[in-house]
């Protein structure tokens, strides 16, 4: 609900603007990407088969973006013309708005499985929906949050049935398989699950587990092999160009969890709660929270040596998104036993992330501290023929802290304030120049990123104002539900049994 109430409506990266293209292209039965509509230096793509261009990002996004693609789609024909395409994009973008609020779900759920108390499952909850950076990039239409809810669900499905029920096992494979259908990546997973397994239940009981786990996991893989064959022309082929993995390990690591420009204990204080209470985990449920751990760092190490580990433009170090609330997951069953505030002091300090991430439009800010990084760097920001070191500026952002991405978003936001109470009123329709100037539009001045903040800056049709209704609806009922759940403690047990 407050996703819903805050997220700016629109697509924050050229990759977004490449899912949403490889989606329509989808709907035409065609590979290639239409370039008419679509100008090509807002995409990314590669050429397929046949030589065309097509969009480098797998069938997985474009699957989970359908429902909310047609929704937005029949929602656009009560405008005029001009506003379609602001319409359509308000709905496709807030998939991971909803898919924030499954993973909130599923991190509860796993976590009362465990045995946490209520406080101890609610407060980790909160710290990870509203006091994370994912809080920010579930306003956005990156793919990491997509991965994380499949990854948590299937989880969740995992320890509740391992030891009883083999569909239940079967339904964690087919979540588990989705999750590497949004993100090939996730595949290293799947074997972690398997050995959790070996050692979790009993002989006679492992091959039958294991392959219940494995025909849940094949149908997304095999999805996923056949969409690249169709569109690559080879099953194998993802679609993604050769990467460069030149990040010395060690600088990598430390960047994703302590960096002042993409450190995951700045965007997300709860995972302090997971280094300090960690070793409880593993004494209270040592393979699952070893599991937990093993996913978590291998995500880390697979993505450290990546050239840009940070992500890049986006709010966070959104590659660790994907095993964020497994970190969440640690830190609840760690603390619940001996120290119940933790979590609820991370939600409380994680606040100001997840809030300056939402109101401050990532790209936005990063136009406007442009001119302070090539200061701060010198001379050697910019090469011999006259393009920017990349590679130096990178550097810079992420490891000097006053040109923090999160101390830029947290001091904009006063200016951002004026700067939207001077706009009202502007009376522009922002994509009637095409898909290039809406982009445009969203990006300067800098202002506070929420839609419906837009809709009557721009004089949209206040009709769909109305829409703020549904997000409010949700927060009461949601947390009228959180008052009438039993408090104490939930035994594994009972709660399998319930």
């Amino acid at each position: 609900g407050c996703s819903l109430i805050l997220f700016g409506g629109h697509s924050h990266s050229i990759d977004e603007e490449t899912y949403l293209a490889g989606l329509r292209s989808f709907l035409h039965l065609q590979p290639q990407v239409d370039l008419r509509s679509t100008p090509i230096d807002i995409l990314v793509t590669t050429p397929g088969k046949g030589g065309a261009a097509t969009s480098i990002y797998g069938f997985g996004t474009t699957l989970f973006y359908l429902p909310m693609y047609f929704l937005g789609k029949l929602m656009s024909l009560f405008v005029g013309s001009a506003w379609q395409e602001q319409v359509l994009r308000l709905f496709l973008f807030s998939t991971n708005s909803i898919a924030l609020g499954i993973t909130c779900a599923g991190i509860y759920l796993c976590s009362r499985q465990f045995g946490a108390y209520r406080r101890v499952s609610i407060g980790g909850t909160f710290a990870y929906g509203l006091g994370s950076f994912a809080f920010a990039n579930a306003g956005t239409g990156f793919s990491e949050q997509i991965t994380a809810m499949f990854l948590i669900v299937g989880f969740y499905f995992f320890i509740r049935n391992r030891t009883k029920n083999d569909f239940g096992i079967a339904l964690s494979g087919l979540f588990i398989g989705c999750s590497v259908l949004m993100r090939p990546s996730a595949l290293i997973f799947v074997p972690l699950i398997i050995v959790n397994l070996v050692f979790s239940v009993s002989r006679k009981h492992l091959i039958v587990k294991s392959c219940s786990f494995m025909a849940g996991v094949a149908p997304p893989v095999l999805v996923m092999f056949v969409y690249n064959a169709w569109k690559w022309g080879n099953p194998l082929d993802s679609g993604y160009p050769d990467l460069s993995y030149n990040t010395p390990w060690y600088e990598g690591l430390y960047g994703l969890f302590f960096s002042s420009g993409k450190g995951l204990v700045w965007f997300a204080p709860i995972v302090i709660v997971s280094l300090v209470f960690g070793f409880r985990a593993i004494q209270k449920f040592k393979i699952d929270s070893l599991t937990l751990w093993l996913c978590v760092l291998i995500n880390a190490i697979l993505f450290c040596r990546f050239e840009v580990w940070s992500g890049d433009d986006a709010y966070g170090p959104r590659y660790m998104g994907i095993v964020l609330p497994l970190l969440v997951l640690l830190a609840i069953i760690g603390s619940s036993h001996i120290n119940r505030v933790a979590v609820w002091i991370a939600f409380l300090f994680g606040l100001p992330s997840a809030l300056a991430g939402s109101l401050i439009y990532v790209n936005a800010s990063n136009a406007s501290r442009l001119q302070k990084i090539l200061d701060t760097v010198g001379s050697s920001s910019v090469q011999q023929d006259g393009s920017y070191n990349w590679t130096l500026t990178r550097r810079s952002v992420n490891f000097t802290p006053r040109l923090s991405q999160l101390v830029e978003h947290i001091a904009s936001i006063p200016q951002a304030f004026q700067q939207t109470l001077k706009s009202f009123h502007r009376e522009s329709v922002p994509f009637a120049g095409g898909v290039k100037s809406g982009l445009s539009w969203y990006i300067s001045p800098e202002r506070i990123d929420i839609w419906w903040l837009y809709w009557i800056e721009s004089g949209a049709p206040l009709i769909f104002l109305s829409l703020i209704f549904i997000p409010i609806f949700m927060l009461i009922r949601g947390l009228i539900i959180l008052k009438k759940i039993p408090a104490g403690f939930a035994p594994a047990e009972q709660m399998r049994n319930e």
